[in-house]
């Protein structure tokens, strides 16, 4: 494999980390997601890079087609969706939150507790 090809996957994968590091820095994604992402990011970029161990993936697949190229595509598209999720899965808790917290305070305001476990208003 020419040095290329490793080049252009690891710069790859760190385009897709600073991605996830601003969605993280701008509070659009969990740090705790986050951190899975990068790791998933790494791990999937290591193992592309790592000579020795694509070797035995295409042994064991028997190099029908170059595993390089078909897991590079699938983690990228696998990763951008990942990230895509998340980052939706955290906007709609920063809402519910944001919601929680301005309905706790308008029930202070009115001077009526909240609604017990299984009781309606």
């Amino acid at each position: 494999m020419r040095f290329g090809v490793p080049m252009a996957i690891v710069m790859v994968g760190l385009l897709l980390m600073a991605w996830v590091f601003n969605l993280v820095r701008q509070g659009r994604l969990y740090v705790g997601y986050g951190v899975l992402v990068v790791l998933a990011i790494a791990g999937g970029t290591t193992g592309l890079v790592l000579a020795p161990l694509r070797h035995r993936v295409d042994y064991a697949f028997g190099a029908l087609f170059s595993t390089v190229v078909i897991a590079a595509f699938l983690s990228t598209m696998a990763i951008v969706a990942l990230i895509y999720v998340l980052t939706q899965l955290t906007i709609i808790s920063n809402r519910v939150a944001e919601l929680t917290q301005q309905l706790a305070i308008l029930e202070a305001r009115r001077g009526e507790p909240p609604p017990g476990p299984g009781q309606t208003r």
